[in-house]
């Protein structure tokens, strides 16, 4: 990103008018505040990416954090090539990220997807108003509360002990021809494949009913074809989940069990977070 301040409003989210300091992240840029949250303020700030300098806008009951960059970078033949680049994705995303932790101490937000941008600031108080109540809604759900997130992950190696006893157990002995036992040994693969399938699913249905009881809202999101490729371990499902604040020790204390209980099957559980709540975000246009 750019520090050009000529540019365009990249926005990072929203969040109330009342919660945000105006020097928060003047003081953060000039290294007279230590940051609130540590990790990757410190870790990308200067690093990896040209930061612009964020900003706090207020209109009427909201506050938008906000930057200026360059409209090149997002915009026009540079921008197709800068988004399909995870070079130059990837510590942008990690910037975002960063911004939104020094907000969330402050109260809820609203986070912005990534890319989302504006031509002014009267843009931005046209989508503000336009959204106005549906913003309110969401900030008011999900104050005191943080978006968990939780992988299922299965150890193909130890997950398949079982059913390789089994299907050794089941083959026939008798004599016959290498067309039959190819036949024999494909359909016992595919049976024991069922099982382990079915077993799977209601582990971690169980693992879902005790962690759900604690949750405002969950969702289970899709899992990325990059984490089903592991030489080891497969990523089995990913939920999201948003959590009151009150209710993360006990959070942790069902995750820890379910990893005792599942042990013995290969499947574990990681937990993730804070985060803010992109999973549970309202669908809204953007009209810049």
């Amino acid at each position: 990103m750019s520090k050009a301040e000529d540019g365009i409003l990249y926005l990072y989210g929203i969040t109330r008018h009342a919660s945000m300091p105006d020097n928060l992240f003047s003081a953060l840029l000039q290294g007279s505040a230590p940051s609130l949250r540590t990790g990757r303020w410190s870790s990308f700030f200067g690093e990896g990416v040209d930061n612009p300098k964020p900003f706090i806008w207020r209109d009427q009951d909201f506050a938008a954090v906000l930057s200026r960059v360059a409209t090149e970078e997002f915009c026009g033949p540079a921008a197709e090539s800068n988004l399909q680049d995870l070079t130059w994705i990837c510590p942008r995303v990690c910037w975002q990220e960063a911004v939104l932790e020094q907000v969330a101490p402050f109260g809820p937000i609203l986070p912005a997807r990534f890319g989302t941008l504006f031509s002014s600031l009267q843009s931005v108080a046209g989508f503000l108003q336009e959204h106005r109540e549906i913003i309110r809604r969401f900030l008011d759900r999900v104050t005191d509360q943080d978006e968990w997130a939780v992988k299922g992950r299965l150890d193909l190696a130890h997950s398949g002990e079982d059913n390789g006893d089994a299907l050794s157990a089941q083959v026939d002995q008798t004599p016959v021809s290498p067309g039959l036992a190819y036949l024999q040994a494909r359909r016992l693969k595919i049976q024991a494949k069922q099982e382990l399938d079915q077993r799977l699913a209601e582990a971690c249905n169980s693992v879902e009913r005790e962690l759900t009881s604690l949750a405002s809202e969950v969702r289970r999101l899709r899992v990325l074809a990059s984490e089903t490729t592991a030489t080891d371990f497969e990523t089995v499902v990913n939920w999201a989940f948003l959590l009151p604040k009150t209710a993360v020790p006990e959070f942790r204390k069902r995750i820890d069990r379910a990893n005792t209980k599942q042990s013995a099957f290969g499947l574990s559980m990681e937990l993730s977070g804070p985060w803010p709540p992109y999973s549970f975000c309202p669908s809204l246009g953007i009209k810049s």
